[in-house]
């Protein structure tokens, strides 16, 4: 199976979130390795994760338009990217000011 997450606070994030993101896949890595995880996000701005995962599992914006406006790629564009990899699942964690 192949498992697509929002993984913007698992490379952008040192903390909450973006220790939750990585404990998540770590467990599913180990747990599940059957499946294939693929992680998409507008950037990579933490280096140290990328050494996390295999950087074949990165996915970020490609063409002008989804380079430009990440947040539009994000929210809306994302789904033909998740079309072309099949990816049947996407999770999607709540920003901070949605939980308040």
């Amino acid at each position: 199976m192949r498992i697509g997450f929002d993984a913007k606070r698992f490379f952008n994030n040192a903390s909450g979130l973006g220790n939750y993101s990585r404990d998540l896949i770590r467990i599913l890595s180990t747990f599940a390795p059957q499946n294939d995880y693929i992680l998409y996000t507008p950037s990579t701005s933490v280096e140290r994760y990328t050494d996390l995962v295999n950087p074949e599992q990165i996915k970020t914006p490609k063409g002008y338009i989804n380079q430009n406006f990440p947040n539009l790629w994000r929210t809306k564009r994302i789904v033909s990217d998740l079309k072309k990899t099949r990816s049947i699942f996407f999770t999607v964690f709540l920003e901070k000011s949605l939980l308040t």
